[in-house]
């Protein structure tokens, strides 16, 4: 089972993804189109501040910008780097401009 939203790997038994909370799909039954979306993606927001994190992850999620964090797991094991929020290319301009309210709270990517 793959978690449709961050792209992470479970037993076939587990039904939804723990860091997501979306349910998990069959690997074989995820389209290539759509992990093809996810090749070339942009970094909206790069931050070491969960909550900023979770903020961000919320106003995309409610406007239907599918985004996934990455570094996020070795921020929450070891505080090591800033978490790099993703979305697709297409979403770009419409991610920036909800988060433009946000404080970056560490170095751009792009």
């Amino acid at each position: 089972m793959i978690c449709p939203q961050c792209g992470a790997k479970y037993p076939q038994e587990a039904t939804r993804c723990p860091e997501c909370g979306v349910e998990l799909v069959d690997q074989a039954a995820r389209a290539p189109q759509d992990m093809a979306e996810w090749v070339d993606d942009v970094v909206v927001l790069e931050t070491t501040d969960e909550g900023q994190l979770m903020v961000a992850r919320s106003l995309l999620e409610a406007e239907g910008i599918p985004c996934f964090a990455q570094g996020e797991e070795g921020q929450q094991l070891i505080g090591a780097g800033p978490v790099r929020l993703r979305v697709r290319v297409g979403d770009r301009e419409a991610a920036r401009a909800l988060l433009a309210h946000l404080e970056p709270t560490g170095p751009s990517e792009e």
